[in-house]
């Protein structure tokens, strides 16, 4: 039998707070390889959800669109690994990272509710109430992304979820050491990345001071010469491009609407 409308209108709610904590935490996430870890788990969570709906779903003879949107966060988080492997080659996709994973990912936590929105307002079905949720979603996330980045609280957040023991972010941590141990040993350089842990320095130094007969003991006050790359290319002050891909995944989802609604009639 179809789904009960109370239970679509949960579903959607729930859809909406997914992709709001989606965008959140993606825009928290360590860049490369550091957020390696932490965005497989995330991945692979994003994309259990709507598995465990899909039998359900079938049976109840659920929209399509409405599957689909089930997909949405997990579309983000893949996005997100796209753009950090590509970005540093094309400029373009720097530009447009900078532009997605902005103000807690709001262009991209926008465009999914949006969706929601337009599903919401096609399917009929207790619509009132459904948008005004999801506008109240759009409001209430847009208004702690600005007073986050206002108050310089990311930073904060991020250690929160991303650098304190036991969480998902150890487990980054220890997979990004081995990948930094194996990439740095291959090039046998010696250059020192700024933003290492304390315990890789630490390793670093004592190495380096045994080598040269210097004794292992150094005091907290000596510093280390270090090799500071400079960046391929500045930041912009904006995103570009962003309002072309937001008005093309808007355009190919309304077309979609439309043909379901077509082959209804």
């Amino acid at each position: 039998m179809p789904l009960k409308h109370r239970s679509e209108t949960a579903y959607l709610l729930l859809l909406g707070l997914i992709i709001c904590v989606a965008g959140f935490l993606i825009s928290l996430l360590p860049s490369l390889p550091g957020g390696l870890v932490p965005w497989a788990v995330l991945f692979v969570l994003s994309g259990l959800y709507p598995l465990m709906l899909h039998r359900m779903f079938r049976v109840n003879r659920v929209d399509y669109e409405f599957r689909m949107l089930h997909w949405f966060p997990a579309c983000m988080f893949f996005a997100w690994l796209l753009l950090q492997i590509i970005s540093p080659h094309v400029r373009f996709f720097y530009i447009l990272q900078l532009g997605l994973w902005f103000l807690w990912s709001v262009l991209v936590v926008l465009l999914g509710l949006f969706f929601e929105i337009l599903f919401a307002s096609h399917v009929i079905r207790r619509s009132r109430i459904r948008i005004t949720m999801l506008s109240l979603f759009m409001l209430v996330y847009t208004a702690g992304a600005v007073t986050a980045e206002a108050r310089g609280w990311n930073r904060s957040l991020q250690a929160v979820f991303f650098d304190a023991q036991g969480t998902v972010a150890e487990l980054g941590k220890r997979g990004a050491d081995a990948f930094l141990s194996f990439i740095w040993q291959g090039r046998g350089s010696g250059t020192i990345v700024i933003g290492e842990t304390s315990s890789s320095s630490t390793s670093f130094v004592s190495s380096s001071s045994r080598s040269s007969g210097i004794s292992s003991s150094i005091s907290s006050s000596e510093t280390i010469p270090a090799t500071i790359r400079k960046p391929r290319r500045l930041a912009k002050s904006g995103p570009e491009s962003v309002a072309f891909l937001a008005s093309t995944l808007l355009a190919l989802y309304s077309c979609t609407l439309h043909r379901r609604a077509k082959n209804r009639v």
